[in-house]
């Protein structure tokens, strides 16, 4: 099943489950998406979503390309490098949780 595509052995596993108890299609599934976090240790590829999900709702995608922009950009910029960055930031969302309610 290593010739094949992921996704071929992702459906071939999921007529497989469809046959076993539930006890064996957890562990099989288990294993599987194991399998796959493990082969995959440098994170999944980002999927397009226009033409790899063909969603067409443009807020959607504006927002979705927005997020791609900033999570690129977020190592260039210095604020991160600072030692206190994730106190400040904690501080941060929490005045604004206090100030949402």
């Amino acid at each position: 099943m290593s010739d094949l595509p992921e996704w071929v052995g992702l459906y071939l596993l999921g007529l497989h489950v469809k046959s076993c108890s539930a006890g064996q299609s957890t562990q099989l599934a288990t294993q599987e998406l194991l399998r796959l976090v493990e082969s995959n240790a440098d994170g999944f590829p980002a999927l397009d979503p226009v033409s790899d999900l063909h969603i067409l709702d443009l807020d959607l995608v504006q927002d979705v390309k927005r997020f791609q922009y900033l999570s690129g950009s977020l190592p260039t910029f210095d604020c991160v490098r600072d030692p206190l960055f994730d106190k400040n930031f904690r501080h941060l969302r929490d005045n604004m949780q206090v100030s949402i309610l």
